[in-house]
C-alpha cells in the first residue's frame, strides 16, 4: 500500500481520503466499533490519509474526528423515539433510539466528508445508506462503501454502489 501511494504521488495523482465512520465509537463497546477502530489504526499505520469518525468519547489520536449526536440511550432520543414512533419514524430514521443516532451522526458527518473525502466507509446501515443517497444526488463527493457483517438483508444491500461483505457466507 505505501508504494501505491508514493506512486500516486509521484503520477501526480493524490492518494485518496478515507473517512472511517461509526457512531457508537467512543461511547458504545460492541463488533461495530471495534471493525471501525481496527481498519482505522490499520490504515493509518501503512500511510493512507484516514479520519476515524466518532460518535463519542474523546479524540485521541490527531486522525481522529468527533461527529456529535444524539446518543442512541439518551433521553433525548427515548423522548423523539416516543414522539416521531406515532407518525412511522422508523421511515424517516428516527423510529428508535439507534436510528436517531445513526441518522444525527450522518448530518454532522455529511458536513465534514462532502467535498474533502473520496471514500466513506462504515458499518452502520443508516449511516451508509443517508450518504449514499447524498452522493447519488449528487450532494456529497466520497463513494460509500458498507462493511455487510450485521445480517441486512438483500432487498437492503441493493442500496448500495460497493459491499464488503465480512462474513463469507455473506456474499451469496
Amino acid at each position: 500500500m505505501q508504494c501505491e501511494i508514493v506512486a500516486m504521488e509521484a503520477a501526480g495523482c493524490r492518494p485518496p481520503r478515507i473517512a472511517i465512520a461509526c457512531s457508537g465509537l467512543g461511547h458504545i463497546c460492541r463488533g461495530v466499533e471495534a471493525w471501525a477502530g481496527d481498519l482505522g489504526q490499520a490504515l493509518h499505520r501503512r500511510g493512507v490519509d484516514v479520519t476515524l469518525f466518532q460518535g463519542g468519547g474523546s479524540a485521541i489520536e490527531p486522525w481522529h474526528a468527533i461527529v456529535p449526536c444524539t446518543h442512541r440511550y439518551s433521553p433525548k432520543a427515548q423522548r423523539l423515539t416516543r414522539q416521531f414512533g406515532r407518525f412511522g419514524g422508523w421511515r424517516f430514521g428516527l423510529g428508535s433510539g439507534y436510528q436517531i443516532e445513526q441518522t444525527t451522526f450522518a448530518w454532522g458527518l455529511w458536513s465534514k466528508v462532502r467535498r474533502d473525502f473520496d471514500i466513506v466507509h462504515t458499518q452502520d446501515h443508516l449511516i451508509g445508506l443517508l450518504l449514499e443517497r447524498l452522493h447519488r444526488a449528487g450532494l456529497s463527493r466520497p463513494r460509500v462503501i458498507l462493511a455487510h457483517g450485521t445480517e441486512e438483508t438483500a432487498a437492503t444491500l441493493q442500496n448500495y454502489s460497493y459491499l464488503q461483505h465480512l462474513v463469507p457466507s455473506y456474499r451469496d
